[in-house]
């Protein structure tokens, strides 16, 4: 009985694991290696990479949780 309520905790907490778990938008960016990221005074993070495709060269992206990336500028046009 022990054991089969050991199991149960465990797959519990691979489950839970599991749900909290994210996928890091920054690394999964296409082309974007070296990110940079600073925090503003507001808590708004930015990260700015020194790839980038066609005319965007070196994007900018933004960010309130670290987790969820938008794309607001490029450093070079």
């Amino acid at each position: 009985m022990k054991r089969h309520t050991l199991l149960s905790i465990l797959l519990l907490q691979l489950l839970l694991i599991t749900i909290r778990s994210y996928v890091n938008p920054v690394q999964g960016l296409y082309d974007a290696p070296d990110p940079g990221v600073f925090r503003d005074v507001d808590g708004t993070y930015y990260a700015a990479v020194t790839g980038g495709t066609g005319n965007l060269k070196f994007p900018i992206y933004k960010s309130k949780n670290m987790t969820s990336w938008v794309q607001v500028s490029s450093a070079l046009l």
